[in-house]
């Protein structure tokens, strides 16, 4: 993760989707020079896909390589994982009916980058099936891109953190120019809320974005108030660039609100990972197991069960290190929303 404070002397780079980024694409190119399954993992709306992409395109320059990018995003079971690969990259099951053996045999034709892109749906259980795959094929990398990593053996984690300030700040003040809002109109100067302001927005890329385009109509610190409530925050949604501004971002906004985000991590849960997050979302920021046991511990989540949830958020990038210890957690601002919204309709 970056640690510089400071405002870039540039904040408005022609390629403004990656700020921030130089070390983290630097390090998950050089391990994907080096680990044949790199798992990329981290919240909802932290920019994953987006430095996947860019270091894919990074490695094909450093090691001539095909790519072939595929979304998990409609996979219904982990089940289907090789039956939804094979259909994404146009291989057929062979006749004997192996899928993974047919996909073995289509990906080992030549050296190839293979990007899984949302692989929290697997729940763990493919982890079988990509250790077959890169033990069939030689020249075969994977990328695998999600909240969750595919629980491989093989796999080395790199975590994605939110932005650091300097970074956080540039991206705002340079999306709000683009979006014609007036309390940014001087490019290079940045307005004094905008530290704040991404600090409430927990420095997370999609948030930050999202909140840009609002400052179109609310001075930051009246968005500030705004995103300090759990609905004001969750209800951050796309707004269309003025037709003359588009052209300068091209299809570098999101196309997706914040509720949408954090639904697709909620979903995933199992029931008592979603009762741990509810209830977790009502405890200070910063906590252990043992202070989670204390403060969470009821009806429905004693014991074994609830030690077994605490695992499963952290393992899905819904509870993440806070501070200097390594064994204390807590919830990114954006899912302690949503988890306290949740709480409160359990409590009715």
């Amino acid at each position: 993760m970056t640690t510089e404070a400071a405002v870039p002397s540039d904040p408005c780079p022609t390629d403004d989707t990656l700020l921030g980024r130089g070390r983290e694409l630097a390090a998950l190119t050089r391990a994907l020079a080096v680990h044949r399954l790199v798992a990329l993992t981290g919240p909802a709306g932290v920019g994953k896909s987006r430095l996947a992409a860019a270091a894919a395109a990074e490695a094909r320059r450093l090691r001539p390589c095909r790519v072939r990018t595929v979304d998990l995003g409609a996979l219904h079971a982990p089940e289907l994982f090789a039956g939804t690969l094979g259909y994404a990259l146009g291989i057929r099951a062979r006749d004997d009916g192996s899928e993974l053996g047919a996909l073995a045999q289509g990906l080992g034709a030549e050296p190839t980058l293979l990007v899984l892109d949302g692989c929290e749906r697997l729940l763990g259980r493919a982890a079988a099936g990509i250790e077959y795959l890169i033990d069939a094929c030689p020249d075969l990398v994977v990328l695998a891109v999600g909240r969750a990593t595919p629980g491989s053996r093989y796999e080395r984690v790199q975590r994605l953190e939110p932005l650091a300030e300097g970074p956080a700040t540039a991206l705002l003040c340079t999306r709000a120019r683009q979006f014609g809002a007036p309390a940014f109109a001087r490019s290079g100067l940045e307005h004094l809320d905008a530290l704040p302001l991404c600090h409430l927005l927990d420095r997370n890329p999609l948030a930050i974005e999202l909140a840009a385009g609002r400052l179109t109509q609310l001075s930051p610190r009246q968005l500030m108030s705004e995103v300090s409530r759990p609905a004001g925050l969750l209800g951050l949604a796309p707004v269309a660039l003025p037709p003359d501004r588009a052209a300068d971002c091209g299809d570098r906004l999101p196309d997706r609100t914040l509720r949408a985000a954090v639904e697709g991590s909620h979903d995933l849960c199992t029931r008592a990972e979603r009762l741990l997050w509810a209830r977790l979302s009502a405890v200070p920021v910063g906590f252990d197991l043992a202070e989670a046991e204390q403060a969470c511990t009821g009806r429905d989540l004693t014991g074994y069960a609830l030690e077994q949830a605490w695992f499963g958020l952290i393992r899905s990038s819904v509870l993440v290190s806070y501070g200097a210890g390594a064994q204390r957690y807590r919830l990114p601002f954006l899912l302690r929303a949503y988890g306290r919204e949740r709480l409160r309709r359990i409590n009715r």
